[in-house]
């Protein structure tokens, strides 16, 4: 195999380093993460954590991922995440910019 046929593997692999230090760095600008796990009331336990926590006055952010996939921001708006494709971590690391 020609030397010059492993460049497009390496920029691949630069950008998704470049992309993970971006992400981890971003994380670490969000003091408390609060994951919601389970097989029933995700959106809702999702909702009244993102609410009460808004009622305490925290600036707090939600995402429910349910029949219609909404952000709940800080301001106690609702706006809906219209998904051109299926589900990934693509969608996460938007949410977290």
């Amino acid at each position: 195999m020609e030397p010059w046929a492993f460049i497009p593997i390496g920029i691949y692999l630069l950008v998704k380093i470049v992309e993970s230090l971006v992400h981890h760095r971003l994380l670490k600008g969000i003091p408390l993460r609060i994951h919601v796990n389970g097989t029933r009331g995700k959106s809702q336990t999702t909702e009244l954590i993102t609410y009460g926590l808004q009622a305490a006055g925290i600036k707090a952010m939600g995402k429910v991922t349910g029949s219609v996939p909404t952000l709940l921001h800080t301001d106690g708006r609702r706006t809906e995440i219209k998904r051109i494709t299926p589900t990934s971590i693509r969608e996460q690391q938007w949410v977290i910019r």
